[in-house]
């Protein structure tokens, strides 16, 4: 079943949101967090806020696109297995980067947070140039007729 158009606006919307926010956050925390600590707090602010957006997309995405070509074996199921693990992954572990206290096993989940995070990116961005390109009217060289009056 394919998603509509303001369910495949919000999921793009949300995704987009986190994989920006994420990476804006990433690039400043190697450079130097100090001096840019205001664009990291509001980086991650707005991460958290399309966090929640995305919990709302997964789960309808779960619900109506998965559920529905699960149950008629329509598409490679290998490939939506694999997605949904990740995106699971990234849930749980953005939860735990939000509660954990133990900074060693933070800095674990953080790792691991990004970088499936960022390999989440590039196939959701892969997955969506594809299906855009799929859905584009190809243009074909149409012949014009023009009726001539004659008089």
């Amino acid at each position: 079943m394919k998603l509509t158009f303001i369910q495949r606006l919000f999921t793009h919307l949300t995704f987009f949101t986190l994989l920006f926010s994420g990476i804006i956050w990433l690039i400043f925390e190697f450079k130097n967090p100090e001096e840019f600590r205001d664009i990291m707090v509001y980086s991650l602010r707005l991460h958290g806020a399309a966090s929640f957006g995305f919990l709302i997309v997964f789960g309808m995405v779960l619900a109506t696109h998965v559920s529905f070509n699960w149950q008629v074996k329509k598409n490679r199921r290998i490939s939506g297995i694999i997605l949904t693990s990740f995106f699971t992954i990234l849930i749980v572990s953005g939860y735990l980067l939000y509660y954990l206290g133990d900074e060693e096993i933070r800095a674990f989940t953080s790792y691991l947070h990004w970088i499936i995070g960022i390999f989440c990116g590039a196939v959701f961005m892969t997955h969506f140039l594809i299906k855009s390109k799929k859905r584009r009217p190809k243009t074909t060289a149409k012949k014009i007729h023009i009726n001539s009056i004659h008089v």
